[in-house]
């Protein structure tokens, strides 16, 4: 690996991903405002049928202590990226396979469906370029992508983050709602969302006022960097995590500090986490705690993956 400054690592290879080193730390994991809090808000933001059990899970927030520092890829996976992956390897991502296709935007009905068309090179929307951030991926895909990956480097190693991970980098040592504050007027400042640009489109849409200039993904990179030196952890796309789901997961770590978690055991057919909201989500999705999660076969045109890998590597 060749160092570039403080932070930044790039591979010496045609896959050049550039990484960033975060450092040991520890970190409240978790919302700090309560399940009723998140309710009010998210009616607030016109979410009339939110149900308190939505929030739940982000309870209770605990202490999490990561002992190791580690790198983490400065930009979502792209399409180019992938791209690179399906070239070498032939490979057909699972909507490809089944027949059930991805989702995309048809622009004659207006409408977001699942089609065999779509899939992680059209999702109807445009524009969609080599440098915005791949989607229509399930969680089995993103592995094949890694597994490949590690197959290219020299000691391999590249992972999905951890969700603890995920939540820690994307705080960026900031406890407020988002890494920009509490006001969710501020996400346009480092993220693609559901916006005033987006709802001049759509007008059902529950948005913010302010504008990204983006109506679906945007390049990678667009936005400003959080306090790690990470584009997009909020907004964009949603992003795959390492570990399963489980809604209680929290609980035993009441009062606790949770050293380098992995989340619970997996079993066969388990739902895995995604984080970080997407260009279509709003301000209730693109909290720090939000967590969010569906089957490992699941794909859709707001969610893609990131990388991790030990500080050792």
């Amino acid at each position: 690996m060749k160092y570039l400054g403080r932070k930044s690592v790039v591979e010496k290879n045609s896959v050049a991903i550039p990484m960033v080193l975060i450092p040991a730390g520890e970190f409240l994991m978790g919302s700090s405002e309560t399940a009723d809090q998140l309710l009010e808000f998210a009616k607030k933001t016109g979410w009339e049928d939110a149900k308190l059990d939505y929030f739940s899970d982000e309870h209770p927030q605990h202490r999490v202590r990561l002992t190791q520092p580690f790198f983490v890829s400065q930009r979502e996976i792209t399409k180019g990226d992938f791209a690179k992956f399906a070239s070498a390897t032939g490979y057909l991502t699972e909507a490809e396979r089944d027949e059930k296709g991805g989702y995309g935007y048809d622009a004659a009905s207006g409408n977001f469906e699942q089609l065999e068309k779509y899939n992680w090179k059209n999702v109807g929307a445009s524009p969609y370029g080599d440098n915005h951030p791949v989607v229509n991926v399930t969680w089995n895909d993103a592995q094949k992508y890694i597994e490949w990956l590690n197959n290219q480097m020299e000691g391999g190693g590249y992972r999905l983050l951890t969700e603890s991970e995920w939540e820690y980098c994307a705080r960026a040592g900031t406890t407020t709602r988002y890494p920009t504050g509490d006001d969710p007027e501020t996400l346009v400042k480092i993220g693609n969302v559901a916006d005033g640009t987006a709802k001049a489109k759509f007008a059902n849409w529950r948005a913010i006022a302010a504008k990204d200039g983006y109506v679906f993904t945007a390049p990678t990179g667009t936005y400003a960097a959080n306090n790690f030196g990470l584009y997009d952890m909020i907004g964009n796309v949603f992003e795959w995590c390492e570990d399963v789901y489980d809604a209680k997961y929290y609980g035993q770590f009441a009062g606790k500090t949770a050293i380098d978690p992995v989340g619970p055991a997996a079993v066969g057919g388990s739902q895995r986490v995604y984080r970080g909201g997407g260009w279509d989500n709003d301000a209730v999705y693109c909290r720090s705690a939000d967590r969010y999660f569906n089957s490992p076969v699941h794909r859709i045109s707001n969610l893609g993956f990131r990388l991790a890998l030990s500080s050792a590597k």
